[in-house]
């Protein structure tokens, strides 16, 4: 390994990322359990999220679009509306863990980009949160997502101030 890419990147067992990659990654994590514990008396649930909805209206709205664009560019682009929330639940869970009007708030959310339903925008950084956590982990894939993890932690800071 160059002496230049030490400087720039971390090996986590067998993957390697790039710092900037593992710093989004970890401002995710403290600004997510600053959110749920201010905003969800430290236990986040979808009926909590759809509940912040009329509560928060001062959020700028280029960091909902900014995320909604960056969630829509992980997916293909050929795919609109309830399809794009493929990309954040798995179809089959969805049907158990989130009934079908909750799944609908995400896809309004990705297919407006971003501008319908903060609920939405909610709702997926918190399955975001719960893949990254208890879902299956594809590591490789992480060092793509820097868009998004930047584009989550506008809208958490702005939800947090």
């Amino acid at each position: 390994m160059a002496q230049n890419e030490q400087k720039f990147t971390i090996r986590i067992c067998d993957a390697k990322f790039a710092q900037d990659v593992i710093l989004e990654i970890g401002k995710f994590c403290v600004l997510w359990s600053i959110f749920e514990n201010d905003k969800c008396d430290n236990d986040c649930n979808i009926e909590k999220l759809l509940s912040l909805e009329n509560s928060i209206s001062d959020i700028d709205p280029d960091k909902i679009t900014r995320l909604a664009i960056s969630l829509q560019g992980r997916v293909d682009m050929s795919l609109r509306g309830e399809e794009l929330v493929g990309y954040i639940v798995e179809p089959e869970k969805a049907k158990r863990k989130m009934p079908a009007e909750k799944r609908t708030k995400m896809g309004q959310f990705l297919a407006s980009d971003g501008q319908e339903s903060l609920a939405g925008c909610l709702i997926a950084i918190y399955r975001i949160r719960n893949n990254m956590f208890h879902g299956l982990k594809r590591l490789e894939s992480l060092n793509s997502q820097i868009e998004l993890f930047r584009a989550m932690n506008g809208v958490l800071e702005e939800l947090i101030r």
